[in-house]
């Protein structure tokens, strides 16, 4: 499977998130303020894990950051993980 980016999609589709949350902008914001500091502590587990080379850990971390951006709307990061 060939992964591909698109600079076309932003990272976080923030109309779809917007409107999920029932136009709350405290939450959006609680959200989005959320979601930067877990995927920034998620991408550094990540090196680590595939610098363990043990593919195990490195799906577990990938079935969750995929919900976890999955739930910001972060729909191409999802897409990858």
């Amino acid at each position: 499977m060939k992964i591909t980016a698109s600079s076309d999609l932003p990272p976080i589709d923030l109309v779809a998130l917007v409107k999920m949350l029932g136009d709350d902008a405290v939450l959006v914001q609680m959200i989005i303020t959320k979601f930067r500091a877990e995927i920034a502590g998620d991408i550094a587990a990540l090196g680590e894990l595939v610098a363990s080379g043990d593919p195990e850990p490195i799906r577990g971390l990938a079935h969750r950051l995929k919900g976890t951006c999955g739930n910001a709307q972060a729909m191409p990061i999802s897409n990858v993980a």
